[in-house]
C-alpha cells in the first residue's frame, strides 16, 4: 500500500474509533483501539505521519471523553480513558524507535555498498539477506538475485560467469567472504 493509502487508512480508522467511542454504550477501553492507527502511520516510515498520527489519536480520545462522560466525578471511564491515553504513548515511543533504529540500519547498509569488498549477510538457515555492490560485480550475480537464496545450497555452485564458488569452512557450497581489517601505521 503506499503512504498516502496507509496516511488515509490511519485517518479513516481513528475516525471509526472515535465515532464508535462516542455513538456508542460500550464500557471497554475502545481507544485502546487508536494503537492501530498509530501502527498503520508508522507503515509509511516517516516520524511526522507518526507523530501526527499520535497527537490526532490523542485528541481524539481526550474529545470523546468529554463528550460522552461527566466531567465532575472521576471514576472508571477516567481511568478507561487514561489507559487509552497511555496504550497511544506507549505505541508512538515504540514505533518511533523502530523507525529510527530502520533508518540507522538503512544508512548503514548504503555505507556497505560503497565498500570494495566483498560483502554479504546471511541468516541462521544461511538465506542471503545482503548482498554489498562488490559481491555483484565479483560474482555477477544482482542482489535481488543473490538475495533469498540459501547460501550452502548444493545448486548454487557456479556463478553466472561459470566459475566455482569458493565453499564455506563447513564444507558447504556458496559464497564466503571473510573481512581484514587494514591498519594504516602512521
Amino acid at each position: 500500500m503506499s503512504r498516502a493509502g496507509l496516511r488515509f487508512s490511519s485517518g479513516l480508522l481513528a475516525f471509526a474509533v472515535f465515532l464508535v467511542d462516542v455513538l456508542t454504550p460500550l464500557e471497554g477501553a475502545v481507544a485502546v483501539l487508536y494503537v492501530v492507527a498509530i501502527l498503520l502511520a508508522a507503515r509509511t516510515s516517516r516520524r511526522n505521519d507518526i507523530i501526527v498520527a499520535a497527537a490526532t489519536c490523542v485528541i481524539l480520545t481526550m474529545t470523546a471523553y468529554v463528550l460522552s462522560h461527566d466531567l465532575k466525578s472521576i471514576a472508571s471511564p477516567a481511568l478507561r480513558a487514561l489507559v487509552s491515553l497511555a496504550a497511544i504513548g506507549i505505541t508512538t515511543l515504540l514505533a518511533l524507535q523502530n523507525q529510527a533504529a530502520t533508518s540507522r540500519l538503512a544508512a548503514q547498509a548504503r555505507l556497505l555498498n560503497l565498500s570494495h569488498d566483498m560483502i554479504f549477510a546471511r541468516d541462521r538457515r544461511g538465506v542471503i539477506t545482503f548482498w554489498n555492490k562488490t559481491a555483484e560485480q565479483t560474482y555477477g550475480w544482482p542482489a535481488e538475485d543473490a538475495i533469498g537464496r540459501v547460501a550452502d545450497d548444493p545448486g548454487c555452485v557456479k556463478s553466472r560467469e561459470s566459475a566455482t564458488i569458493p565453499p564455506f569452512p563447513d564444507g558447504g557450497c556458496g559464497w564466503d567472504v571473510s573481512l581484514k581489517a587494514r591498519i594504516d601505521p602512521s
